[in-house]
């Protein structure tokens, strides 16, 4: 909380918390909330990012973590919801939107809006490896093998395949919000609607 009221005072840093869901932490939010606000007095929710638990054989290596009750998890998004009374925002509408739609991929196990998984994204790992996401462990290729040439990376057979299969569900098929954001973004018009 120090570093946080520290960031805080800079003009330059727009500093956040992260609270990531998990089956450590499921109904405790609301708490955590009030005990940062005791810390930290002008807190609001804009200065909280809330995301999901994701397991990614490796990227987070935890695969064999258990699942998230479905149940408990919806019911405590929609509570963070309810919480979120604040004027609008961009991290706001990206943080609302994000829950209001993970309420969808928990009922139909399908991201609601179009994946941008090698369209608009890709998760690049400390030694150069490309891969969709950082939930599917697909390697296209290395850093070293494009040759500073991004057109090339789009434009592989196996690009062309792996974002497919990351648009039609033939994925692990996450919510994760590194994708998720870009998701949202790139198909504002139906995230409003959906």
């Amino acid at each position: 909380m120090n570093t946080f009221k520290e960031l805080k005072n800079l003009p330059s840093v727009k500093a956040q918390i992260n609270f990531t869901l998990s089956y450590n932490n499921m109904q405790s939010f609301k708490d955590a909330f009030v005990s940062i606000k005791e810390a930290y007095p002008d807190i609001r929710l804009d200065d909280i990012n809330v995301t999901l638990f994701q397991k990614s054989s490796f990227y987070f290596e935890n695969e064999n973590l258990m699942e998230i009750d479905k149940h408990l998890m919806s019911e405590e998004i929609t509570r963070i919801l309810r919480m979120d009374c604040e004027r609008l925002s961009l991290n706001n509408f990206l943080r609302k939107t994000y829950l209001r739609l993970y309420l969808r991929y928990i009922k139909n196990k399908r991201y609601p809006l179009k994946c941008q998984a090698l369209a608009s994204t890709c998760f690049l790992d400390p030694y150069g490896n490309i891969f969709p996401c950082s939930v599917y462990n697909r390697k296209l290729l290395n850093v070293r093998e494009m040759n500073n040439n991004f057109d090339y990376l789009w434009n592989t057979k196996d690009a062309k395949r792996l974002y497919y299969e990351c648009a039609t569900y033939l994925c692990p098929v996450c919510w994760s919000p590194c994708d998720a954001y870009s998701a949202i973004v790139g198909s504002l018009v139906k995230a409003l609607f959906l």
